[in-house]
């Protein structure tokens, strides 16, 4: 069943508070949004900002393989009684950047909090999952406009929670 993107992306924008492409053309801000070969895309911190608001934590990562040329990582998030885990893969067909583990860990990253919020099914891609979902610097926002459908596949924790750093975000740890 295909859905409206338009109508998504209204209420995804509501409920996170995340900028759309209108709003990004009245000046409030970059968009969290775009619209990629009729794919809706979400940016890497519309992503973190969904993560934090749902109070996914990241329960583990495993490196599964790691060369000079591919990284692969098992990236298992936590929200409330959901537990999931995905893949984060990097290499140098697929990546641009010479930073393959990073680019590897938040693609997994972003894979693990739409599953966990169900996005898939509605068409939404996060921006790191494919080099063509990248927006390309300096090009004006496109409306999100064509309809895409895709079926896919999380404990709140106190302050006094170690908290693990990982490629510069903060994530809550699950408690040992």
């Amino acid at each position: 069943m295909a859905h409206n993107n338009i109508e998504v992306l209204k209420k995804l924008s509501k409920k996170y508070d995340l900028i759309t492409p209108s709003q990004e053309r009245e000046g409030r801000g970059t968009s969290h949004f775009w619209n990629c070969h009729g794919n809706m895309v979400l940016t890497n911190d519309g992503c973190t900002i969904i993560a934090h608001k749902e109070n996914i934590e990241l329960v583990d990562i495993k490196v599964l393989n790691s060369t000079d040329t591919l990284v692969r990582l098992l990236i298992t998030m936590k929200k409330g009684d959901v537990t999931i885990s995905t893949f984060g893969e990097a290499d140098r067909n697929n990546c641009k950047s010479q930073y393959l583990a990073c680019m590897a860990e938040k693609r997994g990253h972003d894979r693990a909090v739409l599953k966990l919020i169900n996005a898939y099914e509605y068409g939404i891609y996060s921006e790191f999952e494919a080099e063509e979902f990248k927006r390309p610097t300096g090009e004006p926002v496109k409306s999100v406009q064509a309809s895409h459908s895709k079926k896919g596949t999380g404990k709140r924790t106190s302050p006094s929670q170690p908290t693990s750093t990982v490629s510069g975000q903060n994530f809550r740890r699950k408690s040992a």
